[in-house]
């Protein structure tokens, strides 16, 4: 019984990184054109989604602490999901849908109750990034400039839109 519900996380955590690859492609591709984010950002997250892919997949060839390796991909993707929306626009970038594809990804592969974990550290994730951004704490890296720069808003504006996209991220996760 055990070996089969350990085959059957891990059939369901390959299709996940085989859906992650599939939508940072689509995302990132889109976003080069579209939001005209920088190539060297673009190439970097490439680069660290599919190293960290290769990591998972050596880890889940193991076929050990499945569970562990599902909450480690869950939490790298919300990581670099944060980048993504520092780095495209913060408050009002388009990228905080991928927060949603987390919490739905931990709740179709990991075992009952990730979901809600998942919304809680998206929810904390861009509350921080939001609060960050806002008094220009955010960290620059690569020398990679963010679309907007500086906060072009109020607090106000601030505290409202993470309030509905984490009241958005809590309900999803329910």
């Amino acid at each position: 019984m055990a070996q089969e519900t350990a085959q059957v996380l891990a059939k369901r955590i390959l299709r996940l990184m085989l859906c992650r690859l599939l939508v940072v492609s689509v995302f990132l591709s889109t976003a080069v054109w579209v939001l005209d984010i920088d190539i060297d950002l673009f190439y970097a997250l490439i680069v660290l989604v599919l190293a960290l892919s290769l990591i998972y997949l050596v880890w889940l060839a193991t076929h050990k602490r499945l569970v562990l390796l599902g909450y480690t991909q869950l939490m790298f993707d919300l990581l670099i999901e944060t980048v993504c929306i520092h780095y495209t626009g913060g408050v009002d970038s388009v990228f905080v849908a991928l927060y949603l594809l987390s919490i739905v990804g931990a709740s179709v592969v990991l075992p009952p109750g990730a979901h809600i974990v998942s919304a809680a550290a998206s929810s904390f994730l861009y509350a921080g990034l939001m609060v960050l951004e806002y008094f220009r704490l955010a960290p620059v890296l690569f020398s990679i400039p963010t679309i907007l720069p500086s906060p072009a808003h109020d607090w106000l504006y601030v505290v409202y839109m993470a309030y509905v996209r984490i009241t958005i991220f809590c309900l999803v996760g329910m």
